[in-house]
């Protein structure tokens, strides 16, 4: 068992807790004490026997067939043994369909090299093909790399004048976007150009514009209907580094092509010029048991956001016991992975790095294991088109029950970093990096219980943590840290590093689903730090008068340690909403006093300390500590620093991509960003 589970003690202590047992038990939450003893019971079970696939189901020891797969390879008498390997892909995977109709466990080995095709699709729905072992493997991520992506040779581009010059294109992907996307047109394209391995970006050579109709969901949601109105010029609107594509055929004489203004001329003849074709890689249709997907990379390709399941990689259908090891899902267009209806979920060792939406989006989905995986710098294409939320994050989890995310980093996503929204119950993050990001760790409209230990979420435009709505919460052992100046809202509210918030969604479509009851809000020996430009440490909203759950919200913290190095003697500004006698909410905002009478009065806890834990340099993700502080003997708290590699990347990602929030504290200089 994971010693973290184990460690957990009951947190009753003294008469105020004693009597926030008693409130809570009355209002049919259960008893503090009652938490205390289950969280390790339901973490425990989670840990040892639910999460994640059955691995032993999936053991190579299974495996009665192999065909195996080599780039090069030739066509003629190709069987898919090792001698007479397979050339592409496609045709290892039609091989494998025979091989599982037969109910033969079958291994598809795929060795190294380039593939540049689409594998087709696995038809499961033959229940042998469903139900039989597949085990999709290549040499390594490195080594086998599967891509959306063609090569276009320096002999294919036409000069059309000016440094511009020009390829047909032929792929029409038009704007794709949900209703609810934003407005801005290039968060919608899929085209992409890469220059060596350095992505292109894109302007509009198209004219276009965008009206609203109708209603969605929520708020102002509404549909995106598009307008064109011819094509621009492109020797006049491309800048060296650029592209755009021209699709419509009424153009002339611009029309279906794509245009490309290099930095250096040389670069069509020196330099690997590729560009993405392909939106999806592999699929698998109607379902499927016993699938594992080891050692490749999935990139490149062309995906697109309207219908955005269907990336490199679509799985549709329901899915049980599945491994994903070893891979990346790196530079594709959108989303790098969406897992939907899959129960017994592990994925290992992987990255979903610099996808133009999401790392990963998922859900529903039950018994899932993360380890040791990389969700970042994710979001460049929601960025270009305004949209930095709503629908994606480092990784976004909705309706998601029993999940396990560990040994887990999140860096330099535009966009939040982890987001656990809309009915996720039974939640254990350990070990969790979350830093630059929009936001750090977010819980949203969910029963929980949610258990966080050993964690860093630090450095995050808005809040680093912010709960939402949310049944019982337990964070523990961990580092919250933050340096953003940002307000919202009319009042110009400050953004808080830790925002803990109860209150309904008066209108709001998720008000109709399950009914989220307030739980207990339990925060234990934390180090809650502000930067010198934070304006607001914690802020804590239990809702207001009209809401009956409100009552119900508690929060308790023990053994946290305070500081907010821009206020005198680092004593933390808080912003909270008080319940008054009379039965109405008082909003105050304060110093530690005004915190502390606030917790006194609402049971909860009053043994937090303002200190300088003395963080070596947090704004490089070294959040050692000097000798000489408070903390530095507290084996419990994540007290480490961050690969100095990160940081670099951070610094160039944000000034590629043109995101200046983090510009002041890592020093980097914006790109222009083209509209």
């Amino acid at each position: 068992m994971n010693r973290s589970f184990a460690e957990y003690t009951p947190f009753c202590r003294g008469l105020r807790a004693l009597v926030a047992c008693v409130m809570l038990a009355c209002i049919g939450i259960g008893t503090a004490a009652t938490l205390a003893d289950e969280l390790p019971l339901w973490a425990k079970r989670m840990d040892e026997k639910t999460a994640g696939a059955d691995e032993r189901r999936l053991s190579d020891e299974h495996v009665k067939a192999t065909i195996h797969v080599r780039s090069g390879a030739r066509h003629a008498g190709a069987d898919g043994t090792e001698r007479r390997p397979f050339p592409s892909i496609r045709a290892g995977l039609r091989a494998a369909s025979v091989t599982l109709a037969e109910g033969t466990p079958t291994k598809l080995k795929i060795g190294p090299g380039t593939y540049r095709e689409s594998a087709g699709v696995l038809d499961t729905r033959d229940g042998l093909v469903r139900s039989t072992l597949l085990i999709i493997e290549g040499a390594g991520a490195d080594k086998t790399i599967f891509t959306g992506a063609d090569v276009v040779k320096a002999e294919d581009w036409v000069d059309v004048g000016q440094g511009v010059y020009a390829i047909p294109w032929e792929h029409n992907f038009g704007h794709r976007s949900p209703d609810w996307g934003p407005e801005g047109y290039l968060g919608h394209r899929s085209e992409m150009l890469f220059v060596d391995d350095y992505l292109a970006k894109q302007v509009l050579v198209e004219a276009w514009s965008v009206r609203r109709e109708g209603k969605l969901q929520m708020g102002s949601n509404s549909r995106l209907v598009y307008s064109r109105h011819g094509v621009r010029d492109p020797r006049e609107v491309l800048t060296p580094g650029t592209f755009g594509v021209a699709e419509s055929e009424d153009s002339a004489p611009w029309s279906d092509r794509l245009y490309f203004r290099p930095v250096k001329t040389e670069d069509l003849r020196t330099a690997r010029i590729e560009v993405s074709t392909r939106g999806n890689l592999l699929r698998v249709d109607g379902g499927k048991e016993h699938l594992v997907i080891r050692g490749m990379t999935f990139t490149r390709a062309a995906s697109q956001r309207q219908g955005g399941v269907i990336g490199p990689v679509f799985l549709r259908g329901k899915y049980e016991q599945v491994l994903i090891e070893d891979c990346a899902f790196t530079w594709n267009n959108f989303t790098g992975l969406r897992l939907n209806s899959i129960d017994y979920l592990t994925i290992r060792n992987s990255r979903f790095d610099y996808n133009g939406d999401g790392g990963i989006n998922m859900g529903p989905n039950r018994y899932t294991l993360f380890e040791g995986n990389s969700t970042s710098f994710n979001n460049w294409r929601g960025h270009w088109g305004n949209y930095n939320s709503w629908a994606m994050g480092g990784i976004k989890f909705h309706d998601t029950e029993f999940n396990i995310l560990r040994d887990h980093t999140a860096i330099g996503n535009l966009c939040p970093g982890i987001w656990y929204d809309i009915q996720c119950e039974h939640i254990v993050v350990e070990n969790l990096v979350s830093a630059y990001n929009q936001r750090g760790l977010f819980f949203e409209i969910g029963n929980g219980p949610y258990y966080v230990d050993k964690s860093i979420v630090a450095h995050a435009q808005k809040s680093a943590v912010r709960t939402l709505i949310t049944g019982p919460v337990t964070f523990k052992n961990s580092i919250i840290y933050n340096n953003s100046d940002m307000t919202e809202g009319d009042d110009q509210t400050p953004l808080p590093a830790l925002a803990v918030v109860y209150h309904p969604r008066e209108h709001s479509w998720h008000k109709t689903q399950r009914l989220v009851r307030p739980g207990l809000n339990l925060y234990q020996n934390n180090l809650i730090v502000g930067g010198p430009d934070l304006k607001m440490l914690v802020m804590i909203q239990p809702g207001h008068h009209a809401n009956e759950h409100a009552y119900a919200f508690r929060y308790i913290g023990e053994g946290n340690r305070l500081f907010q190095a821009g206020r005198p003697n680092g004593e933390p500004h808080f912003g909270h909403v008080h319940i008054t006698h009379d039965g109405h909410w008082r909003k105050q905002d304060g110093g530690y006093d005004a915190f502390r009478s606030w917790l006194e009065q609402t049971q909860g806890s009053s043994d937090a300390v303002t200190q300088d834990p003395r963080f070596v340099d947090p704004n490089r993700l070294d959040f050692t500590v000097a000798r000489n502080s408070p903390v530095a003997d507290d084996d419990d708290l994540p007290l480490r620093a961050i690969d100095p590699t990160w940081y670099d990347q951070v610094r160039r990602f944000m000034a590629w991509s043109a995101w200046e929030v983090f510009a002041d504290e890592l020093g980097y200089e914006v790109s222009a960003r083209e509209d």
